[in-house]
């Protein structure tokens, strides 16, 4: 197999990264940059991409929008649903298209924030654009791959197969049951004066009706599905109601479900805001699993770029789960596909592995 080489007036950190994650990753293929146009020129017996709007012979060309030259924050690249192809030229710069995507440039901008804090999916530009239901940049590699494909007689055996993972927070273990005297006092006179009959009945219930650990794990063991648990492990507060992590019963949960699952963590809601409390709720779940926990997924998607995703890195996170909406079904950075967190602001890749989501239980 012949090696890429491409072609560009300039190269930065930005330019490497996108480069790494379509040639290396995905292709799975050697490649070179360089920024000689005469090296370029010359050189044989090589796959040639020119991302340049120069005009190359026996190259395929990517427009290049100088995106990455005066990169700003504030700058949405133009791209469309489809990727084209007219005369070895491809119809819009798809680096810097793909760039903007992944590294979500724009949830760096002072935004308006819904109730928690969070960026609004209404406000992404894939939404906007109605391209949210889309995988767009796995389908602009599909259609990059086939033109280099067909252009140079070559078959790359690219990252194409299809997999599936759920992912369930514990975010309550039980509904009423192994709660103290006093929790279920309040609750029971909160259900009382607003008259919730369902709820009433519920607490008489011999089955606690969150607990289906057991059948969560037939129905992942019978259709051989793979999963990860995150477990939340904070103190009590407004939006943290979990079972105490020193009862029993969380123990004996968090055991069961190691058996068929991975685990990671499900750092509070207050956690987004005060990285001892993440330290301490992932210490807190290693010690009751007796194992280093590296994934994560924030309780109510609570995120901030860049702030959450250096803390996890400082704590050992190799993995964050997070990457999706609570209230729309699709694809947050474009892509079904693990990729590694830029860092726009330190301008580098860190070795913080993104995994997006596509829907969730309340989306749907």
């Amino acid at each position: 197999m012949k090696s890429i080489l491409i072609y560009s007036p300039f190269i930065d950190a930005k330019l490497e990264y996108v480069c790494a994650f379509i040639f290396e990753e995905y292709l799975r293929t050697e490649y070179k940059l360089t920024e000689d146009a005469e090296a370029f020129a010359e050189a044989k017996d090589y796959i040639k991409l020119a991302y340049s709007n120069e005009a190359f012979d026996n190259c395929l060309h990517i427009p290049n929008s100088a995106y990455f030259n005066d990169f700003s924050i504030e700058t949405d690249p133009k791209f469309d649903l489809e990727l084209s192809i007219d005369k070895r030229r491809f119809s819009f710069d798809l680096l810097a298209a793909i760039f903007f995507n992944l590294t979500r440039v724009e949830e760096y901008r002072n935004f308006d924030k819904d109730e928690h804090g969070r960026f609004k999916s209404e406000d992404s530009i894939l939404v906007h654009k109605s391209l949210h239901h889309y995988p767009v940049v796995d389908m602009w590699l599909h259609s990059l791959t086939q033109s280099i494909e067909d252009m140079f007689k070559v078959n790359f055996e690219a990252m194409d197969d299809y997999t599936f993972r759920s992912s369930l927070d514990i975010d309550l273990m039980y509904a009423y049951k192994n709660k103290s005297l006093k929790i279920k006092f309040l609750s029971l006179a909160r259900d009382l004066l607003l008259v919730n009959i369902r709820r009433i009945l519920d607490r008489f219930d011999k089955t606690d009706p969150y607990d289906r650990f057991d059948w969560l794990i037939d129905e992942h063991v019978k259709r051989e599905i793979k999963g990860i648990v995150f477990f939340l492990c904070a103190e009590r507060a407004a939006y943290d109601k979990n079972l105490n992590v020193g009862h029993p019963a969380f123990k004996a949960i968090v055991d069961k479900m190691a058996e068929y699952f991975d685990l990671g963590i499900h750092p509070s809601y207050a956690s987004n805001d005060d990285e001892s409390k993440l330290i301490s709720e992932l210490r807190c779940l290693e010690t009751i699993s007796e194992q280093n926990i590296s994934a994560s997924r924030q309780h109510y998607l609570r995120m901030k770029m860049p702030e959450t995703y250096r803390a996890l890195i400082s704590q050992g996170i190799t993995q964050d789960h997070t990457m999706g909406y609570h209230d729309q079904i699709g694809f947050r950075a474009g892509t079904a596909r693990d990729f590694y967190w830029f860092d726009l602001e330190s301008n580098s890749s860190t070795e913080l592995r993104i995994f997006p989501f596509q829907a969730m239980d309340v989306s749907l």
